[in-house]
This record gives C-alpha cells, structure tokens and sequence, in this order.
C-alpha cells in the first residue's frame, strides 16, 4: 500500500514539473539609505524538451510561455507612479525560461504595490477554482540610528469546499489529498534578497553575505503547514 502511495505521488510530482504551475518567484531589492533604490524580479519555469512536454498525460491549460507572458503582463500592467521600469529580459536557456523585470523606485511602498498587484493576480487558483487570497507588505522604519526592515508574505491556501469533500473520504484518501496539495504548493519556489546600504546588524535571515545582503528561501508550502505569514526582518 505505501509502495503504490509513493508511486502515485511521484507520477503526480513528475506531471506536476512538466506543468506550468511548477515555477519560482525571486524578488531582489537594492535599497539606498532615503527609501528609494532598485528592484529585480525574476519569474522562471522549468525548459523541458519537447518530447517529455508531449507525454504528459494530461494537456495544460496554458503552455509556459503564456503563463510568462501573463506574470510580465502583471507585473507591469499597473506600476505606481513613482516607479519606472529600467528593463525587462527574457530568459530561455540552461534548462529554465522566464523573465527579469529590472525596476526604479522612489519609495519602498512601490515594491508593496507592485508585488501586491502581482500576486492577485498570478498566483494559483485553489480547487474550487477560487483566486487565493494573499497580503503582502513592505516597511521601512527608522529607529534611532538604525533602520528596521520589514517584509511579510502570506498566500491563503485553504479550500473550504476542498475540506467539505475530505469529510467524506477515508483517512488514507485524505492523507492522499494532503500530501499531493503539499507537493504541489513545495513547487512554488520563492527567494527574497535584501541589499542594504550600511551593515545589517541584526536579521532572521537564512544568510548574511558581505555584511549587507540578507536571503530568504521558501515554498508556498509554507502558507500550508504554519497557516501564517512569512516575516523577513533586518536591522541596519
């Protein structure tokens, strides 16, 4: 039984990476000390041959290379007055194809714009078809002779009716259920890179590089198992 549970996950994991909702979401901001600064985002998805896209057993709704062009489309649709875009790049090599979306902007706030606009409308519809709803926060705030960083991150992945239907199903089924929505949420790779202008003194990052560049690795995995944001800190 748990033999054929593992093989059925790894068919389903395998169909998933060939999938466009397989992908990853990297945000990197270059902050100067006035609030004002650069931001970079990258949205990739996995290249695979041609061959393998084709013996998929099930057909996607759309190819990667729609959903692409709906992120940028997002992304840039609706930018805050006081933010510009410097340049956008397309990337189709070394196994991956997606895009780099370069920005300028005057204040932090236009980062919070930006990604609050961009998850609304991008991210992943749960079961019932229903857009996930999702909060997404940016602060600046002086203390003292330091400067405090804030940033939370948080994807409602629950499905009410999704619950209502595992009522009904037996514990192994459910079990199923929830490992398959967990492997699925664990593909939505997430990187958040901070770029201070003096010294971090303090962060929870997953890494300090140089002094002054603070990385955050997650999946949206995490919204499944905690139920509660994502909170990335750095004082500096």
């Amino acid at each position: 039984m748990k033999f054929s549970r593992f093989l059925i996950l790894s068919a389903i994991l395998f169909v998933c990476f060939l999938c466009t909702g397989c992908f990853s979401i990297e945000q990197e901001i270059f902050l100067n000390a006035d609030n004002s600064g650069e931001f970079v985002f990258h949205v990739s998805v996995p290249d695979f041959p041609e061959d393998m896209k084709s013996s998929q057993t099930s057909t996607p709704k759309s190819s990667p290379e729609d959903s692409l062009k709906e992120f940028r489309t997002n992304l840039t649709a609706s930018l805050p007055s006081s933010a510009k875009i410097m340049e956008i790049k397309e990337v189709h090599q070394n196994g991956t194809q997606g895009f780099y979306a370069r920005v300028a902007f005057k204040q932090l706030k236009d980062v919070e714009d930006i990604m609050t606009n961009f998850a609304k409308q991008s991210l992943t519809k749960n079961e019932s078809g229903k857009q996930m709803a999702s909060d997404w926060t940016v602060r600046f705030e002086k203390k003292a002779n330091k400067t405090a960083f804030t940033q939370t991150v948080w994807v409602d992945t629950s499905d009410p009716k999704a619950a209502k239907k595992a009522d009904d199903k037996t514990d192994d089924s459910s079990k199923l259920d929830e490992q398959i929505t967990a492997l699925m949420l664990s593909m939505v790779k997430m990187r958040f890179v901070l770029h201070t202008a003096t010294p971090i003194a303090e962060s929870n990052a997953d890494v300090i590089m140089n002094g002054n560049t603070a990385v955050w690795d997650c999946s949206m995995a995490a919204f499944l198992k905690n139920k509660k944001p994502i909170e990335m800190k750095a004082t500096f």
